[in-house]
């Protein structure tokens, strides 16, 4: 298999952030400019090693909070809990997998979720969404995606060949050189579903936004070390 093409990393803008509210959700107490700049990562459990080592890597540990998240129905729950013991946060991010769960029972759970957020924090949560499973993000490290991939187990059974081909590491680090490729491929799949299925995210298409969230990182790493949004 040869190697892909280097990609220079995109830039997203930052969602607008709203002034914080005082609701019972928040920390009592004064603001705190370190909590005011921190943003929330909501993800599966088994998925966190992958983040936390991104997270390392681009020396975020400071800005970027994370906490597991196995089902949708306990995002109020876990994102409760977070803004109790870090928050306030400037973004949310919640990575959800939609493969134990029909379209509709994520989306009516999901709106009920951002609309209750938005009022009590002021913070538009962001959804990165992984159909059917996490590892759809891993396949497009290594091809673009077929037409037929919707199948957790073959998803799975493929990426697990592919890591094999790599030197032995932890799962970021054997993936990482092939990122600019992921994003590449995960953009075109978007772009794809939203010129041919309204409202792709909502239905049983194969895919993933979590080409956002790695962009985002970066421009946090950027401004990080060069204190310029570019």
């Amino acid at each position: 298999m040869s190697g892909p093409a280097k990609t220079t990393l995109i830039r997203t803008p930052v969602h607008a952030i709203r002034e914080r509210t005082d609701t019972s959700l928040e920390r009592s107490g004064p603001k705190r400019t370190m909590g005011n700049r921190r943003h929330l990562l909501l993800a599966p459990a088994v998925t966190l090693p992958y983040f936390q080592k991104m997270r390392a890597a681009l020396e975020l540990e400071s800005l970027v909070v994370m906490a597991a998240l196995d089902a949708p129905h306990q995002l109020v729950r876990t994102t409760q809990s977070q803004l109790r013991q870090a928050g306030p946060f400037q973004r949310i991010e919640c990575v959800l997998e939609w493969h134990d769960m029909e379209a509709v029972t994520c989306r009516e759970t999901w709106e009920t979720y951002e609309k209750k957020l938005l009022e009590q924090t002021g913070v538009r949560p962001c959804l990165l969404r992984c159909y059917p499973v996490f590892e759809i993000w891993l396949w497009l490290h290594f091809a673009p995606l077929d037409a037929i991939c919707t199948d957790a187990t073959r998803i799975r059974q493929q990426v697990n060949d592919w890591l094999t081909t790599l030197p032995p590491a932890d799962l970021y680090t054997q993936t990482a050189p092939l990122l600019p490729a992921a994003i590449t491929r995960a953009q075109e799949l978007t772009r794809h579903h939203l010129a041919t299925t309204p409202d792709s995210r909502w239905q049983d298409t194969p895919g993933t936004q979590l080409h956002e969230l790695v962009l985002f990182w970066y421009k946090l790493a950027r401004k990080k070390f060069t204190g310029q949004d570019s």
